[in-house]
């Protein structure tokens, strides 16, 4: 499993932060699904159903996670599966038969195709237009009836055509809005062009239309009134191109939305002579139909519709393409990089390369290099090669050397990558202070995981890199490495290990001094603290959650192991285990159970509680404090730094433990602080937790 993904699933247990549960949504888009995977999800599932009204954001995240199950089961989401439903059902939907309709419990169905229904009966309203494939036929959607499970549909007169099922609704049915414009294509006298036809379908779609659907549908309205099964086929295979073979073109300025725009552009790019005043200024109103609500694929066409005409605009033309609307602009182009803007980091990771280069030159033109500047450090690895291309050496160094201490793994690769160009001071840059945090303090998200990988793969195996970032071979300078690595949580004890064998390949003088007993002091007193310190490390805790512990593990030896028990017994006496999925899933539980048993006995016995309440406060973060740091734009924030699970978003409940808690334990008033994210702050007050909070927390 990915270490990241382990690490999300781990935080998200026992918190109900959006931010670590779309991260771990990220993740599964790249991970194959396993038994080991299943029981670590299973553990946030139970966590869930402990107190469910109060984790609303693990509700949403449990009906998303049921799109990655495309075959098998996994009983525990099922079962939690059909109340995290429940909660967002429509108004006035009865929820039992709509349980029943979408499959919820029908352990034949994949839990995929339970999300796709469910997703359907979202957007499912009265009154809309829609195309079935077995009968295939079009009309309107009446009212559903909820007692029996059926949904009213309508022919385009009016007239009752049938009463459906909901199920066979779900599975055959496509939605569509806007009945005119699907009145008009049912009346086509002629062959349309394909790129019209399907963009009105598609823009005109409430679910999602995929190649088949579209296929079908394309079918029926145009054969055999208008074209024979061949002449459909070859009709159908054509591109936008082949389409306009006769060399009449359609203008840009004659589309109807920005998906026609695009589509237009990319069958005219070749052709400079249509990008008139005229259809500049049209291009530009269309444009324009973008809204800060749309979603990330309209900014990317959009976007990409710019980067297909931009070498046909002077510069003093590049206002016709800049949004009139401020906060579309303020999307596109925020004044600080954003981790939650989905649209800005999606134009600039989900770009095609040729598109990518336009666009860089564009946000110059609208932003000027101090913007491509300001943003640099902010992209993942994937935009870098294509960005630093287009900007002059002698520009990234000028950002090398103005920072003071380089923390983002994406410069540190480059810097590497490019050594033979730059100057000594900005290589310098390169040590391991610096290179291993940057490794192993990486954002979450697969998208930011590839300097992260080049430079652990650079660090654990290229020599010419691990001189670059040692500096100093003399004894002291390989003693201090020495005490980094035993202060650093950063690496692990095999990555540690590994790292010193290597380092001692590098020459003799090297191993001369790893074998000294000044080095050998250092390097078996860190292996013998990592073998303790699982038997000797004390974790703290309010005496509320501790309690909380105690009670879940009460909860577990005395109702769900023997309930777990019951289930076996009862799953063995329905004959043949190889074929017996209800034995297999109480087996696994019974596995899931007895370890998380066994880690709660051992942390438990590891804790401490504590009311906070004779915790001395000066001017130092600890455990059992509240503060209050400032950002660089002046806005201020509170937090309150507590025990290892006391964590509590909602409330500023800070656990020691987490990345934002260990970036802070030990600051001083006025220090300036890297928070996780790239985030700068300074500590201004430090006091003790009020009255209130530590009366909350003795859990009376």
């Amino acid at each position: 499993m990915n270490a990241n993904l382990e690490e999300c699933i781990l935080k998200a247990i026992e918190s109900d932060n959006k931010k670590d549960l779309d991260d771990i949504l990220e993740l599964l888009e790249n991970e194959k699904m396993t038994d080991t995977l299943k029981e670590y999800i299973s553990l946030v599932i139970d966590n869930w159903l402990k107190n469910p009204d109060k984790q609303q954001n693990k509700v949403f995240f449990l009906i998303e996670l049921s799109k990655f199950f495309k075959e098998g089961d996994f009983p525990e989401l099922r079962a939690a599966l059909a109340l995290a439903i429940k909660s967002f059902l429509p108004t006035g939907s009865n929820k039992t038969t709509a349980i029943k309709a979408l499959g919820v419990r029908n352990k034949e169905m994949p839990l995929s195709k339970v999300y796709t229904r469910y997703s359907y009966l979202k957007k499912l309203q009265k009154g809309q237009i829609f195309h079935n494939n077995l009968s295939k036929t079009w009309g309107i959607t009446g009212e559903i009836d909820w007692i029996v499970g059926t949904i009213a549909l309508f022919n385009f007169n009016g007239t009752l055509a049938q009463d459906m099922e909901l199920e066979s609704f779900f599975d055959n049915s496509c939605l569509f809005k806007n009945i005119e414009e699907i009145k008009k294509l049912q009346k086509l006298k002629k062959e349309p062009k394909k790129s019209e036809i399907i963009t009105i379908l598609k823009e005109n779609s409430v679910t999602t239309l995929d190649d088949n659907e579209l296929k079908n549908i394309l079918l029926e309205l145009l054969v055999p009134g208008m074209l024979s099964l061949d002449e459909f086929n070859s009709w159908f295979q054509k591109d936008d191109n082949e389409e306009d073979s006769d060399g009449k073109e359609t203008s840009p300025q004659s589309a109807r939305s920005i998906q026609e725009l695009h589509n237009i552009l990319v069958g005219n790019q070749a052709s400079p002579e249509i990008f008139t005043k005229e259809v500049k200024s049209g291009i530009s109103h269309i444009l324009n139909l973008l809204k800060p609500s749309s979603g990330l694929k309209e900014y990317l066409l959009w976007a990409d519709c710019i980067c297909l005409q931009l070498d046909h605009y002077s510069k003093e033309d590049i206002n016709l393409l800049i949004p009139v609307n401020k906060q579309v602009q303020n999307i596109v182009w925020p004044e600080e990089s954003e981790e939650g803007n989905e649209i800005w980091i999606g134009i600039w990771t989900q770009l095609k390369a040729l598109s990518l280069s336009s666009w860089i030159k564009y946000t110059e033109e609208v932003k000027g290099m101090e913007y491509l500047k300001q943003i640099l450090n902010s992209l993942p690895w994937k935009v870098w090669p294509i960005l630093t291309g287009k900007l002059s050496t002698t520009f990234i160094e000028s950002i090398i050397e103005e920072a003071n201490k380089i923390t983002n793994p994406e410069m540190l690769l480059w810097i590497w990558k490019n050594k033979s160009k730059i100057s000594t001071e900005a290589i310098n840059k390169l040590n391991y202070t610096v290179v291993i945090p940057a490794i192993y303090k990486a954002k979450s998200g697969a998208l930011w995981q590839t300097a992260p990988k080049e430079l652990k793969k650079l660090l654990l195996g290229d020599s010419e890199f691990q001189k670059t970032i040692l500096k100093d071979e003399s004894e002291n300078g390989i003693i201090a490495l020495l005490e980094f690595l035993n202060n650093t949580q950063a690496l692990t004890l095999h990555d540690r290990q590994t790292l010193i064998v290597k380092l001692s390949r590098l020459s003799n003088k090297i191993r001369i001094i790893l074998q000294s007993d000044r080095a050998r002091l250092l390097i078996t007193s860190k292996q013998q603290k990592s073998e303790d310190s699982a038997k000797n490390e004390t974790f703290i805790t309010s005496f509320k959650s501790y309690n909380e512990k105690i009670a879940e593990l009460q909860d577990i030896i005395n109702r769900q192991i023997p309930e777990n028990t019951e289930a076996i017994a009862t799953a063995r006496a329905h004959g043949d285990l190889r074929e017996n999925a209800e034995f297999a899933a109480a087996k696994e539980r019974q596995k899931f159970l007895n370890e998380y048993r066994m880690l709660l006995e051992s942390r438990i016995s590891t804790t401490m509680p504590t009311d906070f309440s004779e915790i001395q406060i000066k001017d130092t973060v600890v455990v059992g404090s509240t503060i209050i740091i400032e950002y660089e734009d002046k806005t201020s924030e509170t937090f309150h730094i507590l025990g290892s699970w006391d964590s509590n978003p909602s409330k500023k409940y800070i656990s020691y433990e987490t990345d934002l808690g260990q970036a802070i334990i030990g600051q001083k008033i006025n220090d300036t602080v890297n928070l996780p994210g790239n985030k700068i702050c300074r500590i201004i007050k430090i006091e003790p937790l009020s009255k209130d909070i530590v009366d909350e927390l003795k859990g009376n």
